[in-house]
């Protein structure tokens, strides 16, 4: 399965983003990883990367998740941290292209 891996920061914690396709181009898996094992943010990253997997499997085009998460303010632009939701966004919204 093809995908790409990129590296993010939330509010300083480092984090993997990596996305698994399937043969014919189309998001099919998203693993997040970010934080200490067992800290919160380690928690909701691994529950949003399964819920959105989830979706993908059952129908959901990649869009849907894009356009829910698209507002949501998951780091200050001021702190130099790379945006999560821009990468989120761009990995949903590239895997329509």
């Amino acid at each position: 399965m093809a995908g790409c891996t990129v590296d993010v920061t939330i509010g300083g914690e480092r984090g993997v983003l990596s996305t698994g396709h399937a043969p014919d181009g189309t998001l099919a898996r998203v693993d997040f990883r970010a934080g200490v094992h067992g800290s919160t943010l380690a928690g909701l990253a691994d529950a949003l990367a399964t819920a959105i997997t989830l979706g993908l499997q059952h129908g959901a085009p990649p869009a849907a998740f894009a356009n829910a998460l698209r507002h949501l303010p998951l780091d200050h632009p001021a702190d130099g941290d790379d945006l999560v939701g821009r990468v989120l966004l761009d990995v949903f919204t590239g895997a329509d292209r």
